[in-house]
């Protein structure tokens, strides 16, 4: 092993006991920033990027995949130019590739106006991030209280809340969900309405027996800007603790 090597390993072995997730609010972004973050990004990530039709769509896909590199290049001591994200299939969590990454989970979560992602070793890790703007959410476009989806707890809990925060705290719920789904890897097939979660704070009270014990899962929630939610779940193998490293750059 190189003394280049060595160095990144120990670099890595300090940060084995570590959870950490980066948010940042796309819409008043400089654009070097921007141009910056897009440099950060392989050919094939910029052509996904184009796909996009709405600018705004490009912009936050963008930030998001850059702002994964940057995070990790700084905690890994990694050159972006080192790391490469690979997908099996398209929403699917990307595989880190890079010096020093066996063991590495991470996520990425986008929304209109922020961006987050979250990494960690030996554990499985996923973030979510959604909009509190009024009208993002009517009843129609984000998810309806079915039983499939929400648990009897959820939708008593979230009837003795004020009317008018409604369609806030159903989202608060929902990205604790999406978080959960997200690390355990088995998309929203896994049974939602059989994972139980409370806000205020954050709480996991019932999973399917195949997602493990309620030890092993430690769930964060926090509001980044006043218009924006952000939820992580983490399984720790174990049920050992993690230190989580938040940094909202707004």
């Amino acid at each position: 092993m190189s003394d280049t090597d060595a160095h990144r390993r120990r670099r890595v072995d300090g940060r084995q006991s570590q959870v950490v997730a980066w948010t940042l609010a796309t819409e008043a972004l400089d654009p070097r920033r921007m141009t910056a973050l897009e440099a950060m990004l392989d050919p094939g990530e910029r052509a996904r990027a184009h796909r996009f039709a709405f600018a705004a769509d490009r912009r936050d896909f963008v930030a998001a995949h850059g702002l994964l590199k940057e995070m990790l290049g700084g905690w890994l001591g990694l050159a972006p130019s080192e790391l490469r994200l690979l997908a099996d299939a398209p929403g699917a969590k990307p595989l880190v590739t890079a010096p020093g990454c066996v063991g590495l989970d991470v996520n990425i979560s986008h929304c209109r106006g922020l961006v987050a992602c979250v990494a960690a070793f030996e554990c499985r890790v996923g973030i979510d991030a959604e909009s509190l703007d009024a009208g993002t959410f009517d009843g129609e476009t984000g998810p309806s209280l079915d039983e499939e989806l929400f648990s009897r707890e959820e939708i008593r809990w979230l009837g003795c809340r004020p009317p008018l925060a409604t369609g806030a705290n159903l989202l608060r719920l929902w990205t604790l969900k999406e978080a959960l789904a997200k690390a355990d890897g088995g998309g929203l097939d896994l049974g939602l309405g059989r994972c139980v979660v409370l806000p205020d704070p954050p709480r996991l009270l019932s999973l399917p027996p195949r997602m493990g014990a309620l030890s092993e899962w430690t769930l964060r929630q926090w509001t980044p800007t006043p218009r924006h939610v952000v939820a992580i779940a983490c399984r720790q193998p174990g049920g050992e603790a993690r230190m989580l490293n938040i940094v909202d750059l707004v």
